[in-house]
């Protein structure tokens, strides 16, 4: 039984990139695959996909790791749909789960040090909530305890789970983490990136 969620929010059609983004060439395989390895390297953990746009793509990429992959037919709501539909299907599986991350396909830097960091975090502070803050913002991957699954199941208009974070500052704990401002969204945003890995 797992103690902990991370749900992979992967469902839209990355419109301004051209292509879809899970599937962008990485590290021997696609994007969608590292983060989710990296999610599956936590201890303790169950990873849920959220797909959309390109469900089916998703669910080859990562047929041999130990992840569901929920499709969201409501995908182009937005990200709070694709919240409700990874946590409903988590806690389907893992009722009895502490706490579950929040993350994207998108922040290429995001690894299993981070995550666990968080979790490490989530014990050892007396906050519900562990968000990553980066150039001057907070943002994901964020975690949210038990108590908030509730509030993420009912998400409804714009600001999403941020909009739960600012409201309940006196119990989040802030977690740096500056290469979280660097995601994909455009071409150049993937040429930049691969160029600095070289």
């Amino acid at each position: 039984m797992a103690k902990y969620g991370i749900i992979i929010l992967a469902g839209g059609r990355s419109s301004r990139l051209g292509k879809p983004k899970q599937l962008l060439a990485f590290e021997n395989g696609t994007l969608i695959e590292h983060v989710a390895r990296q999610a599956c390297d936590v201890a303790n953990a169950r990873t849920v996909v959220v797909s959309g746009a390109v469900h089916e793509e998703i669910v080859r990429a990562l047929a041999a790791l130990p992840v569901s992959v929920v499709h969201n037919p409501a995908w182009a709501e937005g990200m709070s749909a694709s919240l409700e539909a990874g946590l409903s299907a988590l806690l389907a599986e893992e009722p009895e789960v502490r706490a579950c991350i929040m993350m994207v396909c998108d922040q290429p830097y995001v690894d299993t040090g981070l995550l666990e960091k968080m979790i490490f975090s989530y014990e050892q502070h007396a906050a519900e909530i562990v968000a990553c803050t980066y150039a001057d913002t907070v943002g994901t991957p964020a975690l949210f305890g038990a108590a908030y699954f509730e509030n993420l199941l009912n998400l409804a208009g714009p600001g999403g789970a941020k909009k739960i974070i600012a409201e309940n500052e006196t119990n989040v704990f802030y977690l740096p983490f500056p290469r979280g401002i660097i995601d994909i969204d455009t071409a150049q945003d993937y040429v930049t990136f691969i160029a600095g890995q070289s």
